[in-house]
């Protein structure tokens, strides 16, 4: 049996940045995308970004929210229709999900890149090696 001929569940979220961060999918039992749109601009801080490192005050002056999330080491900016933000889950048992953080992505990696080539943008490639910090 195919696992990963799984439907997918398309989901669109509008909320809070840290909220959008946390949410997961109430049924893990198939593949979900979750589009997700932030209700306001924010600077998102990674696991390993340290708060000290921004003038908060400054950022929340000029109109944007600071908030965490547990995942990932940089900080980065999301906004209302400034980006597409998607949330893929896989459920373990699906053909394309790889405990190994380097290869999990690389089949999303793919299909992305081909989109945005089906799409007509030119250059497109694919990152496959790690990315030193």
């Amino acid at each position: 049996m195919d696992r990963s001929a799984s439907p997918w569940r398309l989901l669109t979220v509008r909320a809070h940045a840290e909220e959008l961060h946390a949410w997961w999918p109430a049924d893990v039992s198939a593949p979900v995308v979750l589009v997700a749109e932030p209700r306001e601009p924010s600077v998102v801080l990674g696991s390993t970004t340290a708060r000290e490192a921004f003038d908060v005050e400054r950022l929340c002056a000029g109109g944007l929210r600071v908030v965490s999330r547990g995942s990932g080491g940089g900080a980065v900016v999301v906004a209302p229709g400034a980006q597409l933000w998607l949330h893929v889950f896989l459920p373990a048992h699906d053909a394309r999900f790889d405990q190994h953080l380097g290869r999990s992505f690389v089949w999303l990696g793919e299909r992305v890149a081909a989109a945005l080539t089906g799409l007509g943008l030119q250059g497109v490639e694919l990152v496959r090696e790690r990315v030193e910090p």
